[in-house]
């Protein structure tokens, strides 16, 4: 049954529930059609823009929507098909319309930035003032000094940026974008994926000839060290990438730790694939 202006009622925006190593947790997908039947739903949208849609690939976007139209019966499945691309776009609505979608959804790329931008606004608005360190004399960025700066900000300020933002789930992820917003201001661009499930998240960050690809991960009390899955998790980021090497920023939100000006540490690892990367705990 296809959607048309007539469509009235609810139509849910559904997670794409993840096993912690990141595979799809397709029995989860099960259950959570079944609640939204029981709940009465109108209908359900699938890989919205802001879930983990941009993290899979065009299969794995296709065997769930295929799921979800299985299961909800006679319920009109509305699937999100953003993607840069057109051609990409193109694809995945044919394959999800063929499979028996009720329509897509194709959401406007600038609200990427703007939920993002917003949730960090007073954050930028109080860094202290940073002289540009990380340029070269020719203004090119350095990775070397990028990352001189960005341990040292950590130190000195983290603690309290922390603690005055009010998204606490998000609070180190913010504090970093805030950092690397003052970093490409004019001069560079930054590009984040999500993927709310694992409690990561992607960033390239491009400057000039240089570009630098960042896994973010978060480290809470009762889970063990994300350092091996972190690994595994920026190898295929850099990957898709094409880069030889990255961060890994692991923040550290245990409970009864030192303070972050006093446990902020780097290291080299090497990734599963034999990449040498820098790992960055504060």
């Amino acid at each position: 049954m296809l959607l048309t202006t007539n469509a009235r009622g609810v139509f849910p925006i559904a997670p794409t529930p993840f096993f912690d190593d990141g595979r799809i947790d397709t029995a989860s997908i099960d259950r959570l059609i079944d609640f939204y039947l029981g709940c009465g739903a109108t209908g359900v949208t699938v890989l919205g823009q802001l879930g983990e849609a941009p993290k899979l690939s065009h299969d794995e976007s296709v065997a769930i929507a295929t799921q979800v139209i299985r299961g909800a019966g006679e319920l009109p499945i509305v699937v999100g098909v953003s993607a840069p691309g057109f051609a990409a776009m193109r694809a995945l609505t044919h394959d999800v319309m063929a499979r028996g979608a009720a329509g897509v959804m194709i959401a406007n790329p600038i609200y990427r930035e703007v939920i993002p931008t917003m949730l960090a606004y007073v954050t930028r608005a109080s860094l202290p003032q940073m002289a540009p360190v990380w340029l070269k004399l020719d203004g090119a960025l350095n990775p070397t000094k990028l990352l001189d700066a960005f341990l040292t900000f950590w130190r000195q300020h983290g603690q309290p940026l922390l603690k005055s933002v009010h998204y606490h789930e998000i609070a180190p992820h913010i504090v970093l974008m805030a950092f690397l917003h003052r970093v490409v201001n004019g001069g560079g661009s930054l590009e984040r994926e999500y993927a709310i499930g694992t409690r990561r998240m992607d960033v390239c960050l491009r400057y000039g000839q240089v570009t630098l690809g960042m896994e973010l991960k978060v480290w809470r009390d009762g889970e063990s060290d994300p350092l091996k899955e972190g690994l595994a998790q920026l190898d295929h980021y850099l990957d898709g990438l094409g880069l030889a090497t990255g961060w890994l920023v692991i923040f550290d939100q245990r409970s009864g730790l030192p303070e972050i000006s006093e446990r902020t540490t780097t290291e080299t690892a090497t990734t599963p694939s034999g990449r040498n990367v820098t790992v960055i705990r504060g």
